[in-house]
């Protein structure tokens, strides 16, 4: 090596290390499921389970839900998600729905889409927070 030549790659090296041990040592927010289910005779619930698969505690925060009935505006509504610990999860109950706005002709679609962490209050790391969402569309056959 030439004087006055400096190699870079070690400093790539560590800048790799850093972002891998930063990215891992964080909170992790994740909706494993969302889904309807009997409530009471006339009203369905939705329904959210959030977990946290990080390595380090999330602060309480908040999960939105939107509703999409067939043939009608999105609406939504918003539950507060307690704190979790790496590995914890929690079920929320976030909205009622009404067995009118479920699918009854073929092709028509009921949407729910829950979002854990919508306020973005959670420190997620850089790619975090693109995992914060699921989507279940349920279709009439």
């Amino acid at each position: 090596m030439h004087k006055g030549m400096h190699k870079s790659k070690p400093k790539l090296a560590i800048s790799i290390v850093s972002a891998a041990l930063f990215l891992s040592s964080c909170a992790d927010l994740v909706v494993t499921d969302v889904h309807y289910e009997q409530f009471t005779t006339q009203m369905l619930m939705v329904k959210a389970t959030v977990k946290n698969q990080g390595s380090k505690a999330a602060p309480a925060s908040s999960t939105r839900l939107e509703v999409t009935p067939p043939g009608a505006a999105t609406r939504s509504a918003v539950a507060q998600t307690p704190a979790l610990a790496p590995g914890q999860q929690v079920v929320l109950m976030i909205s009622p729905l009404s067995p009118m706005e479920l699918p009854r002709a073929p092709g028509q679609q009921l949407v729910l889409r829950a979002c854990a962490d919508s306020a973005n209050v959670v420190s997620e790391g850089w790619s975090g927070e693109g995992n914060n969402c699921r989507t279940h569309r349920y279709t009439h056959p």
